[in-house]
């Protein structure tokens, strides 16, 4: 098991597809902010990216997305 800071990158053929799903999920989330599924996509796409702080901001966007829809529905 590793530790989400011991993780490696990973393999140069998979960098080129990680970049682009980024991109893509970033015009998404761009056009439709209020999608919590789209953002916590794009968390885990930077999270593998190794982009710690872009992961946290994007996971919170989806963590309050996700509250207030859970509170709208009640």
């Amino acid at each position: 098991m590793q530790g989400l800071y011991q993780r490696r990158t990973h393999s140069k053929k998979a960098i080129p597809h990680l970049l682009e799903a980024r991109k893509g999920l970033e015009k998404y989330v761009k056009q439709y902010s209020s999608d919590g599924l789209a953002w916590q996509l794009l968390s885990q796409a930077e999270e593998h990216l190794l982009n710690y702080s872009a992961a946290l901001a994007a996971l919170q966007n989806a963590v309050s997305l996700n509250k207030k829809d859970k509170i709208s529905s009640i």
